[in-house]
């Protein structure tokens, strides 16, 4: 179930998306239309003329904008990929990690727990025998999480996977 939370993360985000590209669709038909945006004495101006004074402003916010889509767009990619691998099985996705990865992960050693308590013993603030368990079971699902992101870089590099999103330019030569 770790890729419930991250798909309908990648869901909303996508779907503020096509909110965003909606707007974007509207507001880049002004421009195309010659619609002035403002008129002082009589005299239009244009987006075209605004463009230039808040493009260094509006660069940092289209990146931002593309990270979103690009992290979305990511996770999108792996699930395909993982339904894809699970369905040439026959298998679920979930068992298909159960098999590939999570069986793969071994325990924790003591001296491994040990370390990983030495390095958080100021915020635990509790004896070792008392946590030593959470800590283990810890330590299992870090193991596990990324193995699970090895396995789905192992998938996408076995894969022909096409990514046509494009960063935003930088009109403002800034």
């Amino acid at each position: 179930m770790v890729y419930t939370g991250s798909l309908k993360f990648a869901l909303v985000v996508l779907i503020c998306f096509f909110y965003v590209e909606a707007g974007s669709a509207q507001n880049t038909d002004a421009p195309k239309s010659k619609q002035p945006i403002a008129t002082v004495a009589g005299q239009a101006i244009y987006e075209d003329e605004l463009l230039p004074t808040v493009q260094g402003q509006l660069f940092p916010l289209r990146n931002q904008e593309y990270e979103i889509k690009k992290r979305a767009l990511d996770n999108l990619i792996e699930q395909k990929l993982l339904e894809a691998a699970a369905k040439k099985k026959g298998i679920e996705t979930e068992k298909l990690l159960a098999q590939e990865v999570d069986s793969k992960v071994a325990e924790p050693g003591d001296a491994e727990v040990q370390a990983y308590y030495l390095a958080q013993k100021d915020r635990l603030n509790r004896p070792f025998n008392e946590v030593k368990p959470q800590l283990a079971q810890a330590l299992k699902q870090a193991k596990i999480q990324q193995a699970r992101q090895d396995y789905l870089k192992s998938l996408r590099s076995g894969n022909e996977v096409v990514v046509l999103l494009s960063p935003p330019k930088n009109a403002g030569g800034l």
